[in-house]
């Protein structure tokens, strides 16, 4: 992936994404609940988060009106980061606040922050 990845953008959206087998290298940041809702669940395979961020309800984006609210579920598999992984994050300079969910049965997380 040559860009972000990104569930959940607008206001009242929902998006999933399971990876049970393979490789995502998702090269810019990854949102999880940028705006609406995101569910991310990792059952196998190869998670790279290569760019800035991974982050579940991201507070940064989208109108004061908005409440992102992510989640990753870890069943399996592996979640490479060279950044951080973020779970609930307040906005700049505005009013959103992000809520972040983390439910983890196996696999592997690597942070690098």
């Amino acid at each position: 992936m040559g860009g972000w990845f990104r569930l959940g953008v607008g206001v009242g959206t929902v998006g999933y994404y399971t990876l049970s087998n393979g490789v995502v290298n998702a090269q810019l940041e990854s949102h999880v609940g940028e705006i609406g809702a995101g569910y991310l669940k990792i059952a196998g395979g190869t998670y790279n988060a290569i760019g800035f961020n991974l982050a579940m309800g991201n507070g940064d984006f989208g109108p004061d009106c908005s409440t992102p609210v992510g989640t990753l579920e870890m069943l399996g598999g592996t979640i490479n980061s060279s950044s951080e992984i973020w779970f609930g994050e307040a906005g700049n300079n505005n009013s959103r606040v992000g809520t972040g969910h983390f439910i983890m049965h196996g696999g592997t997380i690597n942070a690098n922050n």
